[in-house]
Order: structure tokens, then sequence, then C-alpha cells
């Protein structure tokens, strides 16, 4: 190959290269999720949730209400989301999802991730366990 011809096949490679990584982030090219945050308290919660790239907002959730979002995951499992809840004086924030926490969502073509927050913490759905159930992933602070 001589050094014309090898530098534009080099300079086509860049740019093919750039040109999929943009069409895989604008139009996602990972596994699609679901996320389940469903109020299981006696009273009012107040939620905040965001990832790196979107802000989901605040949201007031009454009573068995289900809070969902729709997404796929990033090029090499990059995507989290993260919440902050509040709850009288209580306070809890942590990822509701994340490379580690798909895991317990499934790996099908329907994968959700269900939480469930209630007076004594946040539970998440493990669909990967034997009897799947929710267990307490996290405790309010």
């Amino acid at each position: 190959m001589n050094y014309i011809t090898s530098k534009s096949f080099f300079a086509l490679l860049l740019l093919s290269f750039f040109f999929v990584e943009t069409i895989l982030h604008v139009h996602g090219d990972g596994e699609p999720y679901d996320v389940h945050i469903v109020n299981r308290l006696p009273d009012k919660l107040r939620a905040h949730c965001f990832s790196a790239d979107d802000d989901l907002g605040f949201r007031t959730l009454d009573l068995s209400e289900d809070w969902n979002w729709h997404f796929r995951m990033a090029l090499f499992e990059r995507t989290a989301f993260y919440c902050h809840f509040w709850w009288f004086a209580k306070q809890g924030g942590f990822a509701v999802f994340d490379s580690k926490i798909s895991d317990y969502c499934g790996h099908s073509s329907t994968n959700e991730c269900n939480w469930e927050v209630r007076e004594d913490g946040f539970y998440l759905f493990d669909r990967t366990a034997q009897s799947p159930k929710f267990f307490k992933a996290n405790d309010w602070y």
C-alpha cells in the first residue's frame, strides 16, 4: 500500500469509528431496560432521578404509584441512573440502575428493574434468584 492510500484508509477508518459511535450514542446500542420505582409508604414520597445524560426531574409519588422509564444500556455498560428520595425527615440516595444492578433485572428482551420504597428502606426485585423476590438493598439515612 502506498503512503497516500494507507493515509486515506486510516482516515476513513477513523471517520467510520466516530460515525458509528455517534449513531450508537443517539439511538442506543445495548439491551433495553425499564426501571420502576413504586411507593409503598403510607404517605407521599418525593424523588429526583437522573443520569449523566438525562435529568428525569422531581416527582411526588402517592401510595402504590409507579414512576418508570425506559432506556437502552450504553456501549460498554456505562449507563447509570441515580435517585434521591425524601419522606418526612428521612432521605436516601443511591444508584437505582448501573451495570451491577442490571444483573438483578434479568437479561432478556424485556429487562425490568423493580424497586419498592418502604418504611424500613429500599427493596430491589431479584429476578435471578431461584425464587425471585424483593430484597432490602438500601436503608434510609
